[in-house]
C-alpha cells in the first residue's frame, strides 16, 4: 500500500468497484487505480446514477467497453496527487465527468471529449482522474447531495444560458419535470429570475414542482393540454427545455411565442413524427440541441448552486452493493437522483 502524509496514512492496494461485464454490472474487487502524470486520486464518498449508465447496461450506448467503471457523478476526497496541486489534499471535491472540454464553445473537441464512466468512473472506492476536472465541494452540500449535481447540473445549466439564453422574467418550460435534468432547470431557472411551468403525467409530481417552485403544471397525458397553456402564457413560451423527444415533441412549437426557442437534451421517447415545419419558419423559432457542458460551464452551475445554497431533489440513496435496487429503480419514472453511498 502507498504512504501518504497529512492525515490519510494508507491506501489500500485493492477497491470494490461496478465492473462492466457482458452480463451485466458486477460489484468487484479490483486494484486501485495507478496515477498519472497530473491525476489526483480521490477516496470516493458518494456517487450517483445517470441515465445514461442505466442505458449502458442495456448495450443501449454507443462505442460500449467492458471491463470498466461505470459512473459519471461522484464527490470524494483527494488522498494523493501526481505532479498536481498537493493543496488538494485532504480537500472534498466534485468531479465534472465532462472531459478535454474546457471553454464555452458550440461544441466540444470532438477528439478529445470524453464523458467520465465507461473505463474508468465514479462507481468505485477510489478514482484517479485528472486534477483540473476537480472542484471544492459547495460547503453547504453533503458529499451525497453534491455527488447529484455534475452531469445533470451542468445539462441543464448549458441548456439554460448558453443554449436557450434565459432572462428575467421569461416564461419557461420544462416538460417531463422528475428527472434529474429536468429538476435542476427548474431550480435553475428559477434562480436565473424566470417563471417556470412543468409538464409531467403524474398530478403528484407536478405538486411536487409546484412546492420546488414551479408556477404551474399540465398533464402532458390530456390531448388538451396545449390548449390549456394559453389560458397561463397566453402569447406562448420564451423557451421549452425538453429531454423527451417523441410523438409529444411535435406540440411544442405551437407552444412558443414567436422568435421563442426550443432546447432539446435527450429523446428518451424516441422520434418526431408529423413535425410541422412551417410552424418554426414562419414564427422564426430556434430549435437547438445540447449535451453536457464545458468545464467553464460546470464551474458557473456550481457557484450558481452555492450562491442560492441549492439542493439537488433525491429519491433514493443505497449502499454501493446495492446498486441493483437503484438500477432498477430507474426503469421507472421517479422524482429526483439516485444517489449510491460508497462507505469505506
Amino acid at each position: 500500500a502507498a504512504t501518504l502524509s497529512r492525515s490519510f496514512s494508507t491506501i489500500p492496494d485493492t477497491m470494490n468497484a461496478l465492473i462492466l461485464r457482458e452480463d451485466g454490472l458486477r460489484l468487484e474487487r479490483v486494484p486501485v487505480p495507478t496515477l498519472s502524470y497530473g491525476e489526483a486520486l480521490v477516496r470516493m464518498e458518494a456517487a450517483a446514477l445517470n441515465r445514461r449508465d442505466y442505458w449502458i447496461t442495456k448495450g443501449k450506448y454507443p462505442n460500449i467497453k467492458f471491463g470498466g467503471v461505470l459512473g459519471s457523478d461522484g464527490c470524494g476526497t483527494v488522498v494523493n496527487v501526481e505532479k498536481a496541486d498537493n493543496s488538494l489534499i485532504g480537500k472534498q471535491v466534485v468531479i465534472n465527468p465532462t472531459l478535454g472540454w474546457k471553454h464555452v464553445t458550440p461544441t466540444p473537441n470532438f477528439d478529445a471529449f470524453s464523458i467520465l464512466g465507461m473505463e474508468k468512473g465514479t462507481f468505485a472506492e477510489y478514482l484517479a482522474v485528472d486534477a483540473s476536472h476537480l472542484h471544492p465541494k459547495p460547503p453547504h452540500l453533503t458529499a451525497h447531495l453534491a455527488a447529484a449535481f455534475p452531469l445533470a447540473g451542468v445539462t441543464a445549466y448549458r441548456a439554460l444560458t448558453t443554449r436557450g439564453r434565459v432572462m428575467t422574467g421569461q416564461d419557461v418550460l420544462v416538460t417531463g419535470i422528475g428527472s434529474g435534468v429536468a429538476l435542476m432547470c427548474l431550480q435553475f431557472a428559477r434562480c436565473l429570475g424566470a417563471n417556470v411551468y412543468v409538464t409531467s403525467s403524474s398530478d403528484e409530481k407536478l405538486a411536487q414542482a409546484q412546492e420546488l417552485g414551479a408556477v404551474g403544471g399540465f398533464r402532458y397525458d390530456d390531448p388538451k393540454w396545449p390548449k390549456a397553456t394559453k389560458s397561463k402564457v397566453p402569447l406562448g413560451f420564451d423557451l421549452i427545455v425538453d429531454g423527451a423527444g417523441g410523438p409529444g415533441f411535435a406540440k411544442l412549437p405551437k407552444l412558443v411565442k414567436g422568435g421563442g426557442k426550443i432546447v432539446c437534451y435527450g429523446a428518451t421517447a424516441g422520434a418526431v413524427d408529423n413535425f410541422e415545419l412551417a410552424w418554426v419558419f414562419l414564427n422564426q423559432l430556434e430549435i437547438l440541441g445540447t449535451s453536457m457542458g464545458s468545464d467553464q460551464e460546470f464551474r458557473e452551475m456550481l457557484q450558481l448552486v452555492e450562491k442560492h445554497e441549492l439542493e439537488p431533489v433525491i429519491d433514493n440513496i443505497e449502499s454501493l452493493a446495492n446498486f441493483a435496487v437503484q438500477f432498477e429503480r430507474m426503469k421507472g419514472g421517479g422524482f429526483g437522483k439516485l444517489v449510491l453511498n460508497i462507505p469505506h
